[in-house]
Order: structure tokens, then C-alpha cells, then sequence
């Protein structure tokens, strides 16, 4: 009304701390108390709290001035309460300093840094205790129970702060009109030394931090910032990875000192000044600098100084002569694993090793135009391993007996959000296969007997890697299902039972590499390793569209076909395609349902369900049903089975119920009959 400029900001803390210090008995004269009477027992703690207190006062102190506060009370719970009243108080006054020092206006600045809290007990000895945290065995917890000793895993918390801090800062620009045509970017350098040291420094443009972040998120451990008050207040949309505030502390597992170069983005509110941090130790003091504006960029530099003889050791089998030594880091080939579907690319320069780490739908020609042609750009493969599953001498006859058909999270089973390949790995259209033996190098052959042999090599296939190629715990990939949370790879996310390869042990299987989005997924666990949730699927929706967009619109194809043909094509869905046929029957017209009808001369003869009409059909009898399940087991096809014990039915026609027959009409193909589908 009279043209001011108000700064509400700094007018909501001044009258915060106006509150938060109108603690005296004043507050809660003594006829207001007589006349409520509060019997709560939180009300009536309140009340003597405030009793036991005068008016505070504010005498000069060096500079400025401190907070004196005066009381006492002979009631050992009233005095404990205003102890958790005094450290609340200390709390608040921090932070309200903090806020107006952010501000960066000489003018909203207070001269008051201190409380001095002077309550005294009156008839009883004071015990004030409350729980303290032992540091060191806080950092042994950390190490070996949480990150279960992962040398590797500070590289993996490093990356998750750098995606949270760019996207900070993408969404601080963008709600500022500002659109950088190259921006965000994460480099990482590694200097190798001798007996394991290496020095790594980790760069990003993200949002940086000033002092009052420092103070309050970076060196209190689980606070994030994140997922604090003061971030909220700025109202970005991005939903940040962080969430306990333990991250940086990873790194003293595999270093003693970290030295942190940080400038807080301009945009947001905050002093504005670049900062030098030097940690010497876990329990000593940071060491704070400034630096000048001029030589510095938006966002941060962890240099972690890793010591080799916080790293593993070379057993005998893996190092030889080198047994006993520290095993170095592989920065590069860790990050092209966990990192598989981040954003951002990652810049790394390791010895003679120059790598981008890009997003596999990113545009990797662009990406080397960037920032250097002679970096090698590595994208993570969505493509079928198959030199993962063959034996080289027959990965040439496995390409022409099978085939891997691909289905994209988002274009082909319409996810939005997701990122990834569905792999189905299936037997080419025509061909028979049979299943040789069920040992540890499986093997199939054409159902011709002269055909080649086609063997598997990992027929349980729980890793894309082999245990002696693994580099940590937290980069191990699955190979049935590889899964990526906010581009970073899960490492121990369940594998959905439906991509299990059918037949049991022997059987190839298919593959999945996704990359789920946050939203649709439950809550990881503390160690990032796994989803918590055990009772809510994470594969759900992708199943669910799967079965929707794709064997849905393969119901009428299969219709259309005589009863004999569709036998066989259902029975290879169930074998092959990554469905039952339990799940299939319930998407099928009933009355097109096929079944096998036997006759008592011995004929097998496939008809519909809805060719029955009125006329009944019945199960074989308990013992003609085993017969016929042992006598089908030992051929290929029904055309071979042996009839001569038809011969003796005398009964009429029948069909096979689920309980005793699995027809293998493709050696492994099994379809079973189930009883809905006989009536």
C-alpha cells in the first residue's frame, strides 16, 4: 500500500523466533491455568514447563548478543523436558540463521548466535542422558552390514548424487526461461598409484552446495536434503534418488580424506560462494574455504583418495604370484554396468582408457562430437547374449534353430516410463525340437534323428556373468532379468517366474532388460540391492500389458486355424512364448478350445470344445491315463505312440485330464488339457 519492498522471507523467521522464545511463565499466566485446569498429560507438561521459565533477555555478547534464558523447577520430568526444550530451541535458532544468511542482505541479518540456558534443579540431582552414536562402529555397520563390504559401491552413491543434483538444477533453469543447448554431464578421472591407491575425482554441472547444506545435510548423517523441508519449499518437480543422507560416507569405506570443490547455482537462494571443503577423516573437523566467484562453475568435485589396502585382496586362484596384493579398481567397466540407463553421460578417463557411458537410446555419433573423438562410447546391449548361452562351436546351428523376438517397454507393450527390451527367445517358425538330457550342458537336437545337436551352455543361467567375471555385488547382472531403477542398476530384483524357461532345467530362456520408473515401483532397500516390497510385483504392469498388447491379438490368428493346427500352435505357446496355457485358456473362445479326443479304436483326433455340443466327454480311466502319459513320454510325436493296448478298451470315447497327461508333441512342448476346457 505505501510502495515497500517487504521481504516475507526474513518477516516469517523473525516471527518464528518471536514465537519459538516466548517461553517464559507470562505465556501461561496463573489464573489462565487455574481457570482451564488441563488434565492431558502433554498439556499439563507443557504448562509446568513454561512455569519453570522467566523472560528471556538478550545481553551483549562480544559482537553481538546471546539468548539468556533463566528458570529452575524441583521436578526431575519438567527438567528433562526443557533439556529436549533447550536443544529444539538451539535447533530452531540455526536454522533461522541459516535462512537469513542465504538471503545475502546485510539488512536481515541477526546479531544473536547463541542461547545460554541457565535452569537450575532444585532438590535433585540433574541425569541427562539420551542415545549418542559410537561414529566408528557406525561406519563398520555401514560397511559391512548395509553395503555388505562392496568396494565399489561409494562409485554408485556418487552417481545417484550427481543425477539428483543435475536435475536440480535443470528444473531450477527451466523454471527460469532457461534452456542450455548442452548441458549435464558427469566426468570422472582415475589416477592409479601403486598397491591399490588411486585418487578419484567425480565431477558434475549439477546444483552444487552452499555452507547451509553443508552444514546441515552433508555432515549429518540420514538427512538428505532431498527429502528436507528447505528443498520442498522451492517446489522443483523431480523426484529425487536420495533419501537417507548416507551416501557420501561410502566413500570412507574405501578412502580416509575427501576433498569436495562446490558452488551453489546462482538461482537458488544462498550466499553464492564457492567453497573448498577438505574432510581429513570421518572423525575429524572439515576444513572450509572460500574461493573466488570468478573461477568457478555451478556444481560439484568429490576427489576421493582411495587406499589399497581398504580394497580386497587377489585370492590365489585369481592372482598368482599376485596373491595377497590389493585387487585396483576398474572404474570404467563398474559404471558401464551399474549405469546402464542413466541420463546423463558419464565422461570417464582412466589410464590410457578414454569411455562415455551413454544411455543405449541416446545418439552415440553426438555424444563423441561433445566431448572427444578419441573416447570410446559404451551403450548397454539390449540385444539376446547368445555367446552367453551357446558353446562356440554351436552358436552357428543355434542361430538357425532359434530366433529372439523383441518387444520395446514402450513402443511395443505401451509403458509409459519404462525403458528396455523384452527378449523372447523361441524356436523358428516349423521347427521340432527335442530336449537330450537334462544335465548341466543341456543339449536339443532337430527332431529328425540325423539333425545336429544344439547344446546349452548355463542351463540355469542366474548371471549374465560368470562368477570369476563378476566385479562387485552391486554390479552383478542377472540374466533373465537384468532391472535398472532411475538408470542404476538393482542388483538382486527378483526374477518374475514367468520368464523361467519352460521344461525346468534344460530349457534357453528368455530375457528381460528394463529400466522401471519410480513412480511404479516400490521402495529399494537401504543397501539399494533389492525392492522391499516382497508382496507387491514389480513386474506386474509390464506382464500385464505383455499378455494385453501381444497374445491377445494372436487369439484370432490361432483360431482361424483347423483343430489339429491349433494344438500344436497352443501347445508351442505354452512351451515356448512365455505363457501358460492356464493364461491362455482364459483369453480364448471357449468353444474354440482344442482338445484331444481318443477314440476307443485308438485314434487321436483334436477337436473344439464347442464341437461337443450336448454330447459327453469323458476322462480315461486312472490306469489307461498313466499308461498313456508313460507311452507318449517316450516319442515325439503321437503318430509313434503304441495303441495296443486300445485294442483291450472296451469303453467309448475319452479325453486325457490334466492330472495324468503332458503331451510332448515337440520333445519338451508341453500342452496340458485342463478340465474347464472339456465341457
Amino acid at each position: 500500500m505505501l510502495g515497500e519492498v517487504v521481504n516475507l522471507r526474513a518477516l516469517s523467521v523473525y516471527v518464528r523466533l518471536v514465537d519459538l522464545l516466548d517461553i517464559a511463565d507470562d505465556r501461561t499466566p496463573y489464573a489462565l491455568w487455574k481457570f482451564v485446569a488441563p488434565r492431558d498429560p502433554t498439556a499439563k507438561m507443557e504448562w509446568a514447563k513454561h512455569a519453570a521459565l522467566q523472560p528471556i533477555t538478550c545481553p551483549k555478547y562480544q559482537s553481538g548478543r546471546i539468548i539468556l534464558v533463566d528458570g529452575g523447577t524441583d521436578n526431575h520430568e519438567v527438567y528433562a523436558a526443557l533439556e529436549d526444550l533447550r536443544i529444539w530451541c538451539e535447533d530452531q535458532l540455526r536454522g533461522c540463521n541459516d535462512t537469513l544468511a542465504r538471503m545475502n542482505d546485510d539488512r536481515h541479518r541477526l546479531d544473536i548466535f547463541h542461547i545460554h540456558w541457565r535452569v537450575v534443579p532444585r532438590g535433585f540431582k540433574p541425569v541427562s542422558i539420551q542415545f549418542e552414536f559410537d561414529r566408528a562402529r557406525m561406519f563398520d555397520i555401514l560397511g559391512d552390514e548395509i553395503y555388505q563390504g562392496d568396494p565399489y559401491v561409494f562409485l554408485r552413491e556418487l552417481l545417484q548424487n550427481s543425477i539428483d543434483a543435475i536435475r536440480t538444477r535443470r528444473a531450477v533453469l527451466e523454471r527460469n526461461g532457461i534452456a542450455p543447448a548442452v548441458f549435464g554431464a558427469i566426468h570422472v578421472n582415475v589416477e592409479h598409484g601403486q598397491d591399490g591407491d588411486a585418487v578419484v575425482t567425480w565431477q558434475d554441472d549439477g546444483i552444487g552446495m552452499d555452507e547451509f547444506v553443508v552444514r546441515n545435510y552433508l555432515a549429518i548423517a540420514g538427512k538428505s536434503y532431498y527429502h528436507s523441508e528447505a528443498f520442498e519449499r522451492e517446489g522443483l518437480n523431480i523426484d529425487p534418488i536420495s533419501r537417507f543422507g548416507i551416501g557420501i560416507l561410502s566413500c570412507f569405506m574405501v578412502a580416509d580424506a575427501l576433498h569436495i570443490d562446490t558452488f551453489r547455482d546462482p538461482y537458488l537462494p544462498g550466499d553464492g560462494q564457492p567453497l573448498r571443503i577438505k574432510i581429513p577423516a570421518p572423525k575429524k573437523q572439515f576444513r572450509i574455504e572460500t574461493r573466488p566467484v570468478e573461477t568457478a562453475s555451478p556444481g560439484t568435485t568429490v576427489k576421493v583418495f582411495v587406499k589399497g589396502e581398504k580394497l580386497p585382496r587377489e585370492s590365489a586362484k585369481e592372482g598368482g604370484k599376485e596373491a595377497g596384493k590389493p585387487k585396483p579398481l576398474d572404474v570404467t567397466k563398474y559404471l558401464s554396468i551399474v549405469a546402464g540407463f542413466v541420463e546423463f553421460p558419464i565422461v570417464i578417463t582412466e589410464g590410457d582408457r578414454k569411455t562415455i557411458v551413454l544411455h543405449p537410446y541416446q545418439d552415440a555419433e553426438a555424444a563423441a562430437v561433445r566431448f572427444d573423438a578419441d573416447f570410446e562410447v559404451h551403450q548397454l546391449d539390449l540385444s539376446y547374449p547368445w555367446e552367453k548361452v551357446f558353446l562356440p562351436q554351436d552358436l552357428h546351428a543355434a542361430r538357425e534353430v532359434f530366433e529372439v523376438h523383441t518387444l520395446d517397454m514402450r513402443d511395443d507393450l505401451g509403458l509409459e516410463g519404462y525403458e528396455g527390451k523384452l527378449l523372447r527367445f523361441l524356436p523358428r517358425p516349423g521347427v521340432d525340437l527335442q530336449r537330450m538330457s537334462a544335465t548341466e550342458a543341456s543339449a536339443y537336437r532337430l527332431a529328425d534323428a540325423d539333425a545336429e545337436e544344439v547344446r546349452v551352455r548355463y542351463y540355469h543361467a542366474n548371471d549374465l556373468d560368470r562368477p570369476g567375471e563378476q566385479l562387485a555385488r552391486s554390479a552383478r547382472r542377472g540374466f533373465t532379468a537384468s532391472v535398472y531403477r532411475d538408470g542404476i542398476l538393482l542388483p538382486n530384483a527378483s526374477v518374475p517366474a514367468w520368464l523361467t524357461p519352460p521344461g525346468g532345467r534344460g530349457g534357453v530362456p528368455s530375457r528381460m532388460v528394463v529400466n522401471l520408473p519410480k513412480s511404479e515401483t516400490p521402495r529399494v532397500d537401504l543397501a539399494r540391492t533389492m525392492i522391499r516390497t516382497a508382496d507387491l510385483s514389480w513386474d506386474a504392469p509390464i506382464r500385464s500389458n505383455f499378455l494385453q498388447r501381444y497374445f491377445d491379438a494372436q487369439i484370432a490368428n490361432l483360431c482361424s486355424l483347423d483343430p489339429s493346427e491349433r494344438l500344436l500352435a497352443t501347445a508351442r505357446v505354452a512351451a515356448y512364448d512365455l505363457i501358460s496355457v492356464e493364461e491362455l485358456f482364459d483369453r480364448f473362445p471357449k468353444e474354440r478350445w482344442p482338445i484331444l479326443e481318443i477314440s476307443p479304436d485308438g485314434d487321436f483326433r483334436p477337436i473344439d470344445v464347442g464341437s461337443l455340443d450336448d454330447r459327453p466327454l469323458y476322462s480315461a480311466p486312472i490306469e489307461l491315463g498313466k499308461f498313456l502319459e508313460s507311452s507318449l513320454r517316450r516319442y515325439s510325436r503321437v503318430a509313434d505312440v503304441d495303441r495296443s493296448i486300445m485294442a483291450r478298451w472296451k469303453g467309448g470315447s475319452f479325453c486325457v485330464p490334466e492330472s495324468y497327461f503332458n503331451l510332448f508333441l515337440l520333445g519338451d512342448v508341453v500342452c496340458s488339457i485342463t478340465r474347464a476346457a472339456m465341457f
